[in-house]
């Protein structure tokens, strides 16, 4: 076999000079050798095939199922909410959380239990149970924290009753609306169970200082669907916060053809962004007694007003559109409020 010549490296001599698996080479040039790089490169090989059968073998015995039945709820979910980084971490949150879950009712109660400590996982869970557990295990467990002694108890067990069609109990909440903590998840849930005894003390939050509390009462009462908050919503069109006048326009398209003639009453005697917000709830309800009066407010002048006019129209009568789209665009010339005229209203958004 024909020899390899190698350059004598500056820190060693001739002398120094190692065998490795037949080739020859200087101690510091041994990893250099590509005989040396291809004998270990197989000899590597042979030991993995050797050694993965063994290896396959553990990965078997691991994968035996733990018996969890005898584990407490925090045992459980200190596996089930932990982030999962590595295969057993993967396989334990998994065996966790359906322990968890074949215990049903009794750890939706340990759930929200603890919603106290405001961990987003003791959340999603209570959030998922209310989605596979019936009615008539739920509701029990739910109705009874109502009365807890921490706040955030009773605030999740008031939220989450709303998911649940259980109207039968709309009484039990209504204390809960003098409760400062919980009085908004009770408005919602209320809304939810389209209580509409409770109307009238939801429509006291209309006047709230609270932005969020003044926007669930219009939710709540759009829910209800009762007439008789119709006048009430109309108010809210002129909130400082648009939040809560969007809210409104939604309420009202929900309660339906009851709302249209007091919308077009309301359009003839409001101004500015009330009358804008009047124009939507029109539009949204594709309004056609509406339409004389949205195409006299074309000749606005308040730009504005007349491009909200133009897109209630484009909702109403697109096919009709197209002229008076024209007409404003050259009264109005390159007014950026026209720019959305002839898309119309987006669509009203949805909510849960």
């Amino acid at each position: 076999m024909r020899s390899t010549q190698w350059r004598r490296s500056p820190a060693t001599d001739g002398r120094h000079r190692v065998r490795l698996f037949g080739a020859h080479c200087t101690r510091g040039e041994r990893m250099r050798c590509p005989a040396v790089h291809i004998r270990v490169t197989l000899l590597g090989l042979i030991l993995a095939t050797a050694v993965l059968p063994t290896r396959a073998g553990q990965a078997d015995v691991d994968v035996s199922v733990p018996d969890l039945q005898g584990s407490s709820f925090d045992d459980l979910m200190s596996h089930a909410s932990r982030y999962a980084t590595t295969a057993e971490k993967r396989r334990m949150k998994h065996l966790a959380r359906a322990e968890l879950k074949r215990r049903g009712e009794r750890f939706l109660r340990y759930l929200v239990s603890h919603a106290g400590i405001k961990n987003v996982w003791f959340s999603i869970y209570a959030r998922e149970m209310v989605d596979w557990l019936p009615s008539e295990k739920a509701v029990p467990v739910l109705l009874d924290l109502l009365n807890a002694a921490h706040p955030e108890v009773r605030k999740m067990a008031a939220y989450l009753l709303g998911f649940y069609h259980a109207p039968q109990y709309w009484e039990r909440l209504l204390p809960l609306l003098e409760d400062e903590d919980v009085a908004g998840a009770a408005i919602r849930t209320l809304g939810k169970w389209q209580a509409a005894r409770a109307a009238s003390r939801i429509a006291d939050f209309l006047q709230d200082d609270n932005e969020r509390r003044r926007i669930l009462a219009v939710n709540a009462l759009g829910d209800i669907g009762s007439p008789e908050s119709i006048p009430s919503l109309f108010r809210m069109l002129d909130d400082p916060a648009c939040t809560v006048r969007r809210a409104a326009v939604r309420a009202l398209v929900r309660i339906g053809p009851a709302a249209e003639r007091p919308a077009i009453r309301e359009l003839a005697r409001s101004r500015g962004r009330k009358q804008r917000e009047v124009i939507r709830v029109l539009a949204y309800l594709h309004s056609r007694r509406a339409v004389p009066r949205l195409r006299r407010l074309l000749s606005s002048a308040d730009c504005t007003t007349a491009a909200d006019a133009a897109r209630a129209l484009a909702v109403i009568q697109p096919s009709r559109f197209t002229a008076r789209g024209k007409e404003l665009q050259a009264r109005c010339g390159g007014c950026p409020c026209i720019t959305l005229a002839g898309a119309g209203f987006p669509p009203l958004e949805q909510r849960d």
